[in-house]
């Protein structure tokens, strides 16, 4: 409750006071919620996501934030650019926290991480709930491919026979950010390096 009091002065000096006391039901009582660090965060696909959100409260909610008298909940979406992604289970089991497994978002993608955080008063089940919002980017980089050549030796350099046959093989080569993946093109190129005897 707040108490408002108005002082009222006539011109002959005369002055008159009037209180009233009102309680506030409206967004005074906002909490202020945030996601704990930058404002953007930077990763790769490989890497796990983890937030965290903390909340803040309005002075004028002491009152019903140390008897109890409210419930907090928080909710988390996760967003690329306006389309709203689904699917996607937050893998902490505490609700202040978000976690996404490593290798669940794509690569070169930005997406825009946001947490709800809604207050409802329990003595007063009337009163539309008060929600906070916060939102942090987080793009994902690419890392590529990393070419692996198997040629049977123990080194890069080995020497074969002018009439043997010999292989190389490449099928280790792998994309960091998708290492499931088999769709990887190869292109072979094969110049002579010895000897050089000029133009």
């Amino acid at each position: 409750d707040i108490n408002l009091v108005l002082e009222m002065k006539s011109q002959s000096g005369s002055i008159a006071y009037a209180t009233t006391q009102t309680t506030v039901l409206t967004s005074i009582n906002l909490p202020a919620v945030s996601i704990y660090g930058f404002q953007s965060h930077t990763i790769y696909r490989q890497d796990a996501v983890d937030m965290y959100a903390s909340i803040k409260y309005s002075e004028c909610a002491d009152d019903y934030i140390s008897s109890g008298d409210f419930t907090l909940t928080y909710e988390w979406k996760v967003f690329e650019g306006l389309k709203f992604i689904s699917g996607l289970d937050n893998k902490s089991p505490d609700p202040r926290f978000f976690r996404l497994d490593p290798f669940t978002l794509t690569a070169s993608r930005t997406y825009t991480l946001q947490v709800i955080a809604t207050v409802n008063r329990l003595s007063i089940p009337f009163l539309t709930p008060v929600r906070s919002y916060s939102t942090v980017l987080v793009e994902v980089l690419r890392q590529g491919v990393v070419a692996v050549l198997d040629g049977g030796g123990s080194s890069s350099n080995r020497a074969v026979s002018l009439n043997s046959l010999f292989f190389v093989d490449a099928s280790q080569s792998y994309d960091i950010d998708y290492p499931q993946s088999s769709s990887l093109s190869y292109f072979w190129t094969c110049e002579t390096v010895t000897p050089n005897f000029g133009e």
